[in-house]
């Protein structure tokens, strides 16, 4: 796409709070699990989503294509603690 002048990005967020999976990792007791195995201790909010979309979203991005975000708070690097 990028030879027709097409930006292609993506976001990959992990658990994130929000009303995905009808909320329920609003409650805390069931994120929990998803916190305590996450290398930053929690999972994501909106708001930490917001600066990656605002990002691919700009003329700041205007060199990127091709590329993923991963917003997982450390995640697919495993555990390493």
């Amino acid at each position: 796409m990028a030879a027709h002048g097409n930006l292609v990005n993506g976001i990959a967020p992990g658990p994130t709070i929000a009303n995905i999976g009808n909320g329920r990792l609003k409650d805390a007791a069931a994120r929990h699990p998803s916190s305590a195995s996450a290398p930053l201790g929690r999972v994501a909010t909106p708001a930490d989503i917001y600066g990656s979309a605002l990002f691919l979203a700009s003329p700041a991005s205007a060199y990127v294509t091709g590329t993923e975000i991963v917003i997982d708070g450390g995640g697919c690097l495993g555990n390493s603690g």
